[in-house]
Protein backbone atom coordinates (compact mmCIF):
# COMPACT_ATOMS: atom_id res chain seq x y z
CA UNK A 1 0.00 0.00 0.00
CA UNK A 2 2.76 2.46 0.93
CA UNK A 3 4.53 1.79 -2.36
CA UNK A 4 1.35 2.48 -4.34
CA UNK A 5 0.79 5.67 -2.38
CA UNK A 6 4.31 6.96 -3.05
CA UNK A 7 4.27 5.96 -6.72
CA UNK A 8 0.81 7.08 -7.79
CA UNK A 9 -1.40 8.72 -5.18
CA UNK A 10 1.08 11.31 -3.88
CA UNK A 11 2.09 12.54 -7.37
CA UNK A 12 -1.58 12.80 -8.40
CA UNK A 13 -2.37 14.79 -5.23
CA UNK A 14 0.51 17.21 -5.86
CA UNK A 15 -0.48 17.58 -9.51
CA UNK A 16 -4.17 18.19 -8.66
CA UNK A 17 -3.34 20.69 -5.91
CA UNK A 18 -1.00 22.50 -8.31
CA UNK A 19 -3.67 22.69 -11.02
CA UNK A 20 -6.23 23.98 -8.52
CA UNK A 21 -3.82 26.62 -7.22
CA UNK A 22 -3.02 27.84 -10.75
CA UNK A 23 -6.73 27.90 -11.58
CA UNK A 24 -7.46 30.04 -8.50
CA UNK A 25 -4.60 32.43 -9.32
CA UNK A 26 -5.77 32.86 -12.91
CA UNK A 27 -9.37 33.32 -11.74
CA UNK A 28 -8.19 36.08 -9.39
CA UNK A 29 -6.34 37.84 -12.23
CA UNK A 30 -9.35 37.47 -14.54
CA UNK A 31 -11.70 38.85 -11.90
CA UNK A 32 -9.51 41.93 -11.48
CA UNK A 33 -9.96 42.65 -15.19
CA UNK A 34 -13.77 42.66 -15.00
CA UNK A 35 -14.36 43.76 -11.39
CA UNK A 36 -14.49 47.39 -10.26
CA UNK A 37 -11.84 48.78 -7.92
CA UNK A 38 -12.95 50.52 -4.72
CA UNK A 39 -11.63 51.56 -1.34
CA UNK A 40 -13.13 49.77 1.63
CA UNK A 41 -12.79 49.97 5.39
CA UNK A 42 -12.30 46.91 7.57
CA UNK A 43 -15.16 47.06 10.05
CA UNK A 44 -14.66 43.80 11.92
CA UNK A 45 -12.18 40.94 12.21
CA UNK A 46 -13.53 37.84 13.91
CA UNK A 47 -10.97 35.38 15.19
CA UNK A 48 -12.02 31.80 15.91
CA UNK A 49 -9.88 28.95 17.17
CA UNK A 50 -9.96 25.70 15.21
CA UNK A 51 -8.89 22.89 17.59
CA UNK A 52 -8.78 20.34 14.75
CA UNK A 53 -5.92 22.25 13.10
CA UNK A 54 -4.65 23.93 16.28
CA UNK A 55 -4.87 27.22 14.38
CA UNK A 56 -6.93 30.38 14.17
CA UNK A 57 -9.37 31.31 11.40
CA UNK A 58 -10.20 34.93 10.59
CA UNK A 59 -13.32 36.42 9.05
CA UNK A 60 -12.71 39.96 7.78
CA UNK A 61 -15.72 42.22 7.17
CA UNK A 62 -15.31 45.18 4.81
CA UNK A 63 -17.61 48.15 4.19
CA UNK A 64 -17.45 50.04 0.88
CA UNK A 65 -19.55 52.11 -1.52
CA UNK A 66 -20.56 50.88 -4.96
CA UNK A 67 -22.78 52.88 -7.31
CA UNK A 68 -23.91 55.16 -4.46
CA UNK A 69 -24.93 52.30 -2.20
CA UNK A 70 -23.07 51.08 0.89
CA UNK A 71 -22.21 47.38 1.20
CA UNK A 72 -20.72 45.38 4.05
CA UNK A 73 -19.51 41.87 3.26
CA UNK A 74 -16.91 39.26 4.12
CA UNK A 75 -13.57 39.52 2.33
CA UNK A 76 -12.72 35.82 2.43
CA UNK A 77 -9.01 36.32 3.11
CA UNK A 78 -6.80 37.64 5.88
CA UNK A 79 -3.29 38.98 6.33
CA UNK A 80 -1.49 39.98 9.51
CA UNK A 81 -1.38 43.63 8.39
CA UNK A 82 -5.19 43.89 8.49
CA UNK A 83 -6.78 45.71 11.39
CA UNK A 84 -10.19 47.22 12.12
CA UNK A 85 -10.82 50.72 10.68
CA UNK A 86 -7.98 50.29 8.16
CA UNK A 87 -8.65 51.33 4.56
CA UNK A 88 -7.89 48.69 1.94
CA UNK A 89 -8.23 48.46 -1.82
CA UNK A 90 -10.71 45.86 -3.06
CA UNK A 91 -12.32 44.74 -6.31
CA UNK A 92 -16.04 44.03 -6.41
CA UNK A 93 -18.25 42.32 -8.96
CA UNK A 94 -20.45 45.01 -10.56
CA UNK A 95 -23.24 42.43 -11.00
CA UNK A 96 -22.99 41.29 -7.35
CA UNK A 97 -21.20 43.88 -5.17
CA UNK A 98 -21.18 41.49 -2.21
CA UNK A 99 -18.60 39.40 -4.12
CA UNK A 100 -15.25 41.05 -3.38
CA UNK A 101 -11.54 40.24 -3.51
CA UNK A 102 -8.56 42.06 -2.02
CA UNK A 103 -6.41 44.13 -4.35
CA UNK A 104 -3.20 42.36 -3.27
CA UNK A 105 -0.80 42.02 -6.17
CA UNK A 106 1.16 39.20 -4.55
CA UNK A 107 -1.77 36.81 -4.05
CA UNK A 108 -2.13 35.64 -7.68
CA UNK A 109 1.65 35.47 -8.12
CA UNK A 110 2.00 33.25 -5.06
CA UNK A 111 -0.92 31.03 -6.11
CA UNK A 112 0.42 30.50 -9.64
CA UNK A 113 4.00 29.96 -8.39
CA UNK A 114 2.95 27.41 -5.76
CA UNK A 115 0.73 25.69 -8.31
CA UNK A 116 3.60 25.38 -10.76
CA UNK A 117 5.79 23.98 -8.00
CA UNK A 118 3.08 21.46 -7.05
CA UNK A 119 2.75 20.28 -10.65
CA UNK A 120 6.53 19.97 -10.98
CA UNK A 121 6.78 17.94 -7.76
CA UNK A 122 3.89 15.75 -8.91
CA UNK A 123 5.49 15.03 -12.28
CA UNK A 124 8.95 14.36 -10.80
CA UNK A 125 7.63 12.03 -8.09
CA UNK A 126 5.47 10.20 -10.63
CA UNK A 127 8.40 9.45 -12.93
CA UNK A 128 10.66 8.59 -9.99
CA UNK A 129 7.98 6.16 -8.86
CA UNK A 130 7.90 4.53 -12.29
CA UNK A 131 11.63 3.92 -12.15
CA UNK A 132 11.38 2.69 -8.55
CA UNK A 133 13.80 5.27 -7.10
CA UNK A 134 12.08 6.02 -3.79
Amino acid sequence: MNNVFMRFVMPILFFAAGCFSIFMGITNVRNRAVYTKATGVITHIEETYDPANDDYDYDVTVKFNADGKEYETSLGEYSASMQEEKKIEIYYDPDDPTNIIAASKTGPIVMISLGSLGILIGVITFFRGLTGRF
